[in-house]
């Protein structure tokens, strides 16, 4: 709801922020990339399996037409960066303790 709040924020030109936005960062991105940005968060949308799915040729997968991952990778990079940020806590503890 958040995302889809901004990006009518954005259209409507109803805030400061959002006047930028449309009015001087989106002219100077690539089509592509704001394809993806507007498009982005429909790639996890839920669909309804009771209705047909039309066959439209896509350049990149839907999350459900993906297959399903043995490792949950997002998962593992928060493990992996909240240990070596907790690593680098501690030790620049213990440096300013000696």
């Amino acid at each position: 709801m958040a995302n889809s709040h901004n990006q009518q924020s954005v259209q409507a030109k109803d805030k400061y922020v959002s006047r930028i936005i449309a009015n001087y960062v989106i002219p100077m991105s690539k089509p592509e990339a704001l394809v993806d940005l507007l498009c982005g968060v429909a790639r996890p949308a839920a669909r309804v399996k009771a209705l047909p799915m039309p066959q439209r040729p896509h350049s990149e997968l839907w999350d459900d037409e993906k297959e399903p991952s043995l490792v949950d990778w997002k998962r593992i990079v928060y493990v992996v960066t909240l240990s070596i940020a907790t690593l680098a806590v501690l030790m620049a503890t213990n440096r300013s303790k000696a």
